[in-house]
């Protein structure tokens, strides 16, 4: 069996930029036994509905994301609308390996992503006030609400880039 490299989704459907169609559609399939799509949650209506009509019969499409971040920039939420349409074809993943929870870095990050996700947004449990002058860059730290973003950026830029740019 070969596999084809990956691409993006446009480029798998073979969009023409200059009329806006794309070469593969019902009348023209992607040949292929199965189509395994990341970062589904990013795929809008428009772009879902020409890639199930780009599927041939005989292909299965496994969709794979996190419905609760990137949505897409076009109109529908269709990868979360089908995880509420089929949840029984759905398999989440309730451990996080970008994160170890054994990290206090990563144990920080890990309760502050999920009370977001829960709806809890601020409280002092979860995050540490912080001037950037006392920034760690580690875990999960607030700033003061008046903190302008471009002295963020200059901050990491010295402490950072520069270091690296010692470095190498």
């Amino acid at each position: 069996i070969a596999l084809s490299p990956a691409s993006t989704l446009h480029r798998m459907l073979g969009y023409l930029p200059r009329s806006g169609q794309f070469r593969r559609h019902g009348r023209n399939p992607i040949d292929a036994m199965v189509i395994i799509v990341d970062e589904a949650s990013m795929i809008d209506t428009m772009l879902m509905e020409r890639l199930t009509n780009a599927i041939g019969p005989q292909s299965r499409l496994i969709l794979l994301g996190d419905c609760d971040q990137l949505p897409s920039v076009g109109a529908g939420q269709v990868y979360q609308d089908l995880i509420n349409v089929f949840p029984k074809a759905t398999v989440r993943l309730n451990h996080s390996f970008r994160m170890r929870a054994d990290d206090p870095s990563g144990a920080a990050i890990l309760t502050c992503a999920r009370a977001i996700k829960d709806g809890v947004i601020g409280g002092d449990s979860l995050v540490e006030s912080a001037t950037i002058e006392k920034l760690a860059w580690r875990g999960v730290e607030r700033l003061d609400d008046q903190c302008d973003v471009s002295e963020v950026y200059g901050c990491w830029y010295e402490k950072f880039y520069e270091q690296h740019a010692r470095a190498t």
